[in-house]
Formats: structure tokens, sequence, C-alpha cells
């Protein structure tokens, strides 16, 4: 059973959920001469599948959680509405039902995957963090400009929790193949046009910029792979090459725009002027410079790779500036990637470690990386620290 099924029944009192049956004993006495008490049919299960899918569809679905603006670019807690929960605990009933009704949950909800990177420099070289947040798991990727680097905890008390030696594959290879639609937010704090002029990257780092999100990369490709093309993922990124004012979403340079955060930019070319003509009149032209979108775009590009189909929506100035070249800057970073990344990296990446001060837990059915010793972690806990010991997504 996947761990978002276990996460909903920590609580669960799995005889108060279970369908009403009298005990024998309220009955019928005990005797030789009387039959088993055998329970009637359970009524649902006459319904046509029609009918079941429907109601199945009142209890495992959720609405769409689209993170809210302003506040997304600050490199501040993102103000992210929290999952649902959800009462589960149809999925025990019985096998059939389980069946029936986790192909809803899986194939008709849209399930958010929250990534958020951010970079220091110390000591003239260049740090990077990614958190990574799903539901089934949270970790933070952590990394100098020349290492592979490892996961990091996301928590440094887990309390009560299933310990793993190895990082469990989660959803279950029972569900992946239901997987349907994946919704990727991608809130990218690390580029802000004034923070670049103090602090440039150097060309190891610029290397490393394109490699940031391989580990989310391959998970997400492996999570994904059984379903193939059958499943969509919508990738959403947030910058802060665009800031948020009181009101209104503002440029770099401090022009207003539209409210609107972000807005699809087409990769191909047959839908690409008319994506640009959209955009120019919702939003003036910015002062951005283009090595700095370029930068943008060889983070996410390995996002936009992967048996699945995808959709990519970025800021609004900026698909207004840089719509008309987007396909082209994606398909370079693609292949500088390609020519980049050796064989033994790319074994790396898909099978990152842990760091030696970190271990896998299982805590209320998610995946976290805890931390052993909070001060030897390689830096992103200290980002926690600043954050208040919070997450960036509260409410998973």
């Amino acid at each position: 059973m996947s761990t978002i099924v276990i996460q909903q029944f920590e609580n669960l009192d799995i005889e108060a959920a279970a369908p009403h049956k009298p005990a024998i004993l309220d009955t019928y006495e005990l005797s030789a001469d009387r039959p088993a008490y055998s329970p009637p049919q359970f009524p649902f299960l006459r319904l046509p599948r029609e009918l079941r899918d429907e109601v199945y569809t009142y209890l495992v679905c959720f609405k769409d959680t689209t993170p809210t603006v302003p506040g997304i670019v600050q490199p501040s807690q993102p103000d992210y509405q929290p999952i649902p929960r959800l009462n589960l605990s149809i999925f025990r009933v019985s096998k059939q039902v389980h069946e029936e009704a986790s192909r809803v949950f899986y194939t008709r909800n849209v399930f958010p995957v929250r990534i958020l990177t951010e970079s220091r420099v110390v000591a003239d070289k260049t740090y990077f963090d990614v958190w990574y947040d799903t539901p089934w798991e949270s970790m933070i990727y952590s990394a100098a400009e020349n290492t592979i680097g490892t996961y990091c905890g996301t928590i440094w008390s887990a309390g009560s929790y299933i310990h793993e030696s190895k990082l469990p594959v989660t959803p279950s290879p029972r569900y992946r193949p239901l997987l349907r639609h994946v919704r990727v937010d991608v809130v990218d704090v690390r580029i802000d046009a004034n923070r670049r002029k103090v602090e440039p990257l150097s060309e190891i780092a610029r290397s490393k910029v394109r490699k940031l999100l391989l580990p989310f990369t391959y998970r997400l490709q492996d999570m994904l792979s059984a379903a193939g093309a059958a499943a969509q993922v919508d990738i959403n990124v947030f910058s802060a090459l665009v800031v948020d004012g009181p009101d209104k979403w503002r440029a770099a340079d401090g022009n207003l725009n539209s409210e609107l955060p972000t807005e699809p930019v087409s990769t191909t070319r047959s839908n690409l002027t008319s994506d640009i003509e959209r955009n120019a009149t919702d939003a003036p032209t910015t002062s951005i410079h283009m090595d700095l979108y370029e930068e943008l775009l060889s983070t996410i590009s390995p996002l936009t790779t992967g048996p699945y189909r995808h959709t990519l929506s970025l800021p609004r100035p900026l698909a207004a500036q840089f719509g008309q070249v987007t396909p082209a800057i994606l398909r370079d970073c693609k292949e500088k990637a390609a020519a980049e990344l050796t064989a033994s990296e790319r074994h790396l990446y898909k099978d990152m470690r842990i760091s030696t001060a970190c271990f896998w837990v299982i805590l209320k059915g998610r995946v976290h990386a805890v931390d052993a010793h909070e001060d030897d972690c390689f830096g992103a806990l200290a980002i926690l620290a600043r954050r208040g010991k919070q997450g960036w997504f509260p409410g998973w």
C-alpha cells in the first residue's frame, strides 16, 4: 500500500472504521444445531461501477493546491496551501473496494511536487541547496559547485518512526502505473539580478546549475516510467527575477506587471507566435538580463525530459520578454548537460547518497531524511534554522 495511504490512517481506529457486524454471541447462543452467522452482502458493490466511481471521487479526490501569490518568490517560506487531509478508511473495506478506490485516487488527483532552490557563497565557492517535497517524501539535496552532493535531513527529531536502511520506493510500484497527473512547482530564489552582481557564478558553478535538479528529475522519471506518455507533468516556475510588490507583481527593475503569476510557454514553434502576442498585451518588457534567464532555464531543463508529457509555465514578464527564444535555450541546455554528464555521474545522481550524519525514516506515512547530528549536515539545516526550523511547505 502506498505511503500516502498509510499517512491518512495514522490515527484511524480500524475496528471503528470497519463495517458493523453483530457478534455471534450478540445474536445466537453457541449451539451445534444453529448455523454460523453469515453477514449480508455489502450493498455498495451492487451499484454499477460508474456510480461507485462517483462515490469514490467524493471520498478520495482533493482540489489542486496551486501556490498562493504574493510571497511565493521571496527568500522566505512560500505560502502554500496544505494538501487536504483525506479520510481514506474506505480503502480498508475490502480488496475489491481498495482496488477500485485506489484507481480513482491515483488517476484523478493532481499530485503536487514542490522544489525550492537556494544558493550561498562561502570563500568564493558556491553552495547549492534544493528542497524536495512530495506527498510521499521530503528531503534536501545539498552540494558544493565541484561535488556530486548528498541528501540531507529535513527534520532533527523524528519521535516515533520506522527506520529504513535504504531509501524506500514511493509510491509503491503497485500504484505507479495509475499515476496520471503531477504538478511540479519550482521556486527559484537563487537567481536575483542584484545578488548576481555581488556573487557571480564561476564556470564550474554554471555547469553544476545544469545538474542541480538531476536527483529529483531521475526520481520523477522513475515514478512515472510505468505510466509513460499517459502521465502529464505541469511545470510551474516562480523566480526571484520577478519579485512581488504590495499588490502586484513587479519585475526586477521595478516595472509593474500582471497580477497573474505564470503564463504557459510553448516549447514548439507552431504555437509560439500566439503565445508571444498574448503575453505582450499583458506585461511590459522588462530589463532582465538574458544570462540570468538562461541560468534559470538551465536549472529547470532536466525536468522537461522524461517519458511523460509536460507543459512549462513561466512568470508572465519572463514569458513576454523571452518566450520566443525559450525553445532554443532549452535545447542548448539539454545538449550541454548531455555532453557534460558522464556515465559515472549519471549513476551517482540516480542513486544519490544520503549524508553520513543522516538516515531514512518513515514518519506519518512519509519518507524523511533525519539528521542524527544536526551540526554536521552539509549546510542545509542552517537554512532551516534561519527559517524557524520549519519546512518551506507547511501542512505536509
